[in-house]
């Protein structure tokens, strides 16, 4: 499932109209992937997040429209509203091993407000949650390259 069914695409979403550009971060939550040394990876295709510096989202259809995100496109940076809204998702889930983070990320830029998220022209992670398991050394790890938080999951912001 990709996440834009998640977010209530489709023909039946109403459209709000056009607002300026954030300047201020929305926080919202996302998961991620953990890919070969330790980075993150987005959970729906293979976009190693970088490290120390905010993510700045493309187009990769072949449409034409000035920037990332646009209404009329699936292009941009997903996040969830709600932890809980993340949680219920098929994006939350990892096995035994590390291979899904979840965290607060920071989104800014044109974002584009979704039934039950967001799509964002920017991003960056902001904390990463400790699921209390063996994965925890791998999240403070990760945390650190990123230079952000990791916490308890049960310590999390609402």
């Amino acid at each position: 499932m990709h996440f834009g069914g998640l977010f209530g695409f489709g023909e039946n979403e109403k459209r709000a109209p056009a607002a300026p550009p954030s300047v201020e971060p929305i926080v919202a939550y996302r998961s991620w992937r953990v890919g070969k040394e330790e980075m993150l990876i987005s959970a729906t295709f293979e976009c190693v997040w970088n490290v120390r510096e905010r993510m700045t989202a493309t187009c990769r259809q072949p449409v034409t429209h000035p920037a990332a995100p646009a209404w009329d496109c699936r292009c941009g940076f997903y996040a969830f509203k709600t932890h809980g809204a993340l949680a219920a998702s098929e994006y939350a889930l990892g096995s035994s091993a590390v291979e899904v983070v979840c965290g607060r990320v920071a989104l800014w830029g044109t974002v584009i407000d979704h039934e039950t998220g967001y799509r964002a022209e920017h991003a960056y992670p902001q904390v990463l949650y400790l699921r209390g398991d063996r994965s925890d050394e791998v999240v403070r790890r990760i945390a650190d390259r990123y230079a952000i938080e990791c916490v308890p999951l049960s310590l999390r912001k609402p």
